[in-house]
């Protein structure tokens, strides 16, 4: 994956505006859509920023998600056994 994908990657993923990324990586907004565009590569030090942080927007993401739905389905299934108990006649008498 090139720095071009992983711009566009990255901003799908976060949200991030292109102004927004740009400031993040300390460079003004012009440098960056020629980035993006393709007229220009990054330094070697703004490369590994890139690199950084879309490990860090992929990675954290997909963490926060599974944890997310792990949590959902947890509430979910604690909901379907309190109904459960409460329907549960033998349940009730004790």
């Amino acid at each position: 994956m090139n720095y071009i994908e992983k711009l566009n990657e990255i901003m799908k993923i976060s949200g991030w505006s292109r102004a927004r990324l740009s400031d993040l990586l300390n460079v003004n907004y012009s440098t960056f859509s020629r980035w993006l565009d393709g007229e220009t590569e990054p330094t070697e030090e703004h490369a590994r920023l890139i690199d950084k942080l879309y490990l860090m927007v992929t990675v954290d993401f997909e963490v926060a998600k599974r944890e997310y739905f792990e949590g959902l389905e947890k509430r979910l299934l604690r909901r379907q056994v309190r109904k459960l108990d409460e329907n549960n006649p033998v349940r009730r008498n004790f």
